[in-house]
């Protein structure tokens, strides 16, 4: 019950937001990678994550969506509204929705890794057709 509040005040956030994401009935976005596939983020449902680079390897993570979940600065001039754990690596994103597109900007990264740091990087992302294999 709980999980299905949550999903509605999601999907409520979201649309008094102007953005209408496909959320899955497990709560999460679904699939999406860039024009080449070479990045490819699964926001599965529990907040789980799966973050392909290029044909290296897949990492796990966790990822969580609030709008005004995050910001830069004092002032907060830059705020972000989903916050992505891999490996070593903590950041927070602005995602918003626009057409078919979902865009990641980055707001502030934490820790270094590789493969975690490019999951944090600006992104326009198209929805997939099918999950990344490991």
């Amino acid at each position: 019950m709980r999980n299905r509040r949550m999903v509605l005040v999601l999907l409520l956030s979201l649309t008094l937001a102007g953005v209408s994401p496909s959320v899955g009935a497990d709560g999460g976005w679904g699939i999406w990678t860039d024009s080449n596939q070479s990045h490819t983020y699964s926001f599965l449902g529990n907040n789980e994550l799966r973050f392909r680079y290029s044909d290296q390897r897949t990492v796990e993570g966790v990822w969580e969506y609030v709008e005004g979940l995050c910001w830069l600065g004092p002032d907060k001039r830059q705020i972000g509204n989903i916050v992505l754990h891999v490996e070593t690596v903590e950041c927070c994103l602005n995602a918003r929705f626009l057409g078919n597109k979902l865009i990641l900007s980055e707001v502030w990264t934490k820790g270094y890794d590789f493969i975690g740091s490019e999951a944090c990087r600006n992104r326009v992302l198209n929805r997939a057709s099918s999950p990344p294999k490991k």
